[in-house]
C-alpha cells in the first residue's frame, strides 16, 4: 500500500482511541455510578454554645444517573442530592437541602464534592432545636473517603 494511501485510511477510519464527540466518547458520569462504602466519614455539628460533636457518617451512598443529566446521591438515610460533573470531580447543586427522618433536622448544602477517587467534602447547615425546644443553626460538615463497591 502506499503511504497516501495508508494516511487516508487512517484519517477516515482512525488508529486507535476516540475523539470528543463520538458516539464512543468517554462517559463523564461512569466513574461515579454506582455503589460507594465509606472506608472513613467523619461528620462534624457545631451549634451555638455548645462544643463540637462529630461521629461516623453513613456506611453505603448510592450514585445513579439522573433523569435531568447529572448525578443523583443516595444517602443511607434516603437524602437525595443531585450533583453535576466536572471532570473528575461531582460537585452538588446549589439550593438543596435534606430532612433527617429521624430527628427532622433540615440540612441546607452550602458545599459538597466528591471525587471519582472517592474524596468527599460537604459543608452546611442543620436546622434543629435546642434542649428548650428553640430554633437553632448549627453549623455541618462532612469528609471521609470511599470505596467504589458496585457499578
Amino acid at each position: 500500500m502506499r503511504p497516501i494511501a495508508i494516511a487516508w485510511a487512517l484519517a477516515m477510519f482512525g488508529c486507535g482511541g476516540s475523539s470528543p464527540g463520538t458516539a464512543d466518547a468517554v462517559d463523564p458520569l461512569a466513574p461515579f455510578v454506582g455503589g460507594w462504602h465509606a472506608a472513613t466519614e467523619t461528620i462534624t455539628v457545631t451549634c451555638p454554645g455548645n462544643p463540637a460533636s462529630s461521629s461516623a457518617g453513613p456506611a453505603n451512598d448510592m450514585f445513579a444517573r439522573g433523569t435531568t443529566g447529572g448525578l443523583v446521591l443516595t444517602a443511607p438515610d434516603g437524602c437525595v442530592v443531585m450533583f453535576d460533573v466536572a471532570g473528575s470531580t461531582a460537585v452538588a447543586r446549589a439550593g438543596q437541602s435534606c430532612t433527617d427522618p429521624t430527628t427532622g433536622d433540615v440540612i441546607t448544602i452550602s458545599s459538597w464534592t466528591f471525587t471519582a477517587a472517592g474524596a468527599e467534602n460537604a459543608s452546611g447547615t442543620v436546622g434543629t432545636v435546642d434542649a428548650n425546644g428553640n430554633p437553632v443553626t448549627c453549623g455541618y460538615g462532612a469528609s471521609g473517603t470511599f470505596t467504589r463497591v458496585s457499578q
